[in-house]
């Protein structure tokens, strides 16, 4: 079940026809709720037959009834242990760089997710794969689009930037998923999506926001966000199913430490001199289409990210957040009066 509409403010309370007719979901007036329910309702025709995603994303998304395509399960014959389809960003150990900013009681972002989505589109790049940085929060979105500005490729971004509601409807074969979930406090949206009995119509609508924004991926999905946060979630969470890849030994986690530093700029290391990398084994191409590329001649992850400019030198951040630089996070950039 995709996202619904994005609709202006309305006072359901002087209105009981908006309340009714606009601010609920078509399927609730046949209460149909969730994915599982839609196959055992006797009035729905299913389509669960889809062509673009592995076994792993199909098993986070939709309560598991997507079934795979012919195409799907050929890849998944070829397909090599050690390339797993969904790979865990872990941010724990960032610090304040993987501390989210709120903007709101539930919504907020960070320079962590940023960084990484930088990081990993410059990865993907260097074998000709198109990159798709999806994020619940426009706020988060606009902050990476900033990042990636001083690193655009000579034809173009380096990647497409958007939050999930954007992105329906649209595919990449990689798939780069901030969550902005941090390991303080209680949490933003993700961590509170839920399909349990009791959840409120906004948990329920982050479980389609999750799913919109796991199955926009062909062939690589990175989620980016806390460990320690995802492992603690509850089971009817989108975060709890990535908690079970995790435990079935389905999902890699990859230390965010390990692409940059948390002193707050990238780890500028030379590739020479760098300690082998857990982001080596992932760097060959996923693409059937697409030129594996040695190991042995791809540089290390940390040597992808270019030296910083001193703090001052970047634009402001992003609207409706607190003022940073985006080249090193830092500090805050200051903008001197007129």
């Amino acid at each position: 079940m995709q996202l619904g509409p994005v609709l202006p403010k309305l006072d359901a309370r002087k209105r009981p026809d908006i309340a009714r007719w606009i601010l609920r979901e078509v399927y609730e007036h046949f209460g149909v709720e969730s994915p599982s329910a839609a196959v055992n309702h006797p009035g729905c025709v299913v389509l669960d037959v889809q062509h673009r995603f592995g076994h792993d994303v199909m098993s986070l998304a939709y309560d598991g009834v997507r079934k795979p395509g012919p195409g799907i399960e050929q890849r998944a014959a070829r397909h090599e242990p050690d390339d797993p389809e969904v790979v865990i960003i872990d941010t724990d150990g960032l610090q304040s760089l993987a501390e989210a900013h709120r903007t709101g009681r539930r919504k907020g972002w960070w320079p962590a997710g940023s960084l990484l989505a930088r990081a990993l589109t410059e990865l993907h790049r260097e074998d000709g794969e198109a990159v798709g940085a999806v994020t619940p929060y426009p706020v988060q979105a606009e902050a990476t689009l900033e990042a990636l500005r001083d690193h655009e490729a000579s034809d173009g971004r380096l990647a497409e930037v958007g939050t999930a509601h954007r992105f329906q409807g649209r595919e990449f074969p990689v798939v780069v998923f901030d969550t902005v979930e941090d390991d303080y406090g209680d949490g933003l949206w993700m961590s509170h999506a839920s399909r349990a009995p009791e959840a409120t119509p906004w948990a329920r609508n982050g479980v389609r926001l999750f799913n919109v924004a796991v199955t926009r991926v062909q062939t690589r999905l990175y989620v980016v966000g806390s460990r320690s946060r995802i492992l603690a979630a509850g089971e009817q969470t989108g975060l709890g199913k990535l908690a079970a890849l995790i435990h079935d030994r389905r999902a890699r986690s990859v230390p965010a430490t390990q692409l940059i530093a948390p002193g707050g700029r990238p780890d500028i290391l030379s590739a020479r001199s760098a300690p082998a990398s857990p982001m080596s084994s992932l760097a060959t191409s996923r693409s059937p289409t697409s030129t594996t590329r040695s190991r042995s001649t791809r540089p290390s992850l940390t040597a992808c990210l270019k030296p910083a400019p001193p703090c001052g030198s970047g634009p402001p951040g992003p609207r409706n957040a607190s003022s940073a630089c985006f080249r090193c996070w830092k500090t805050p950039y200051a903008v001197e009066s007129a």
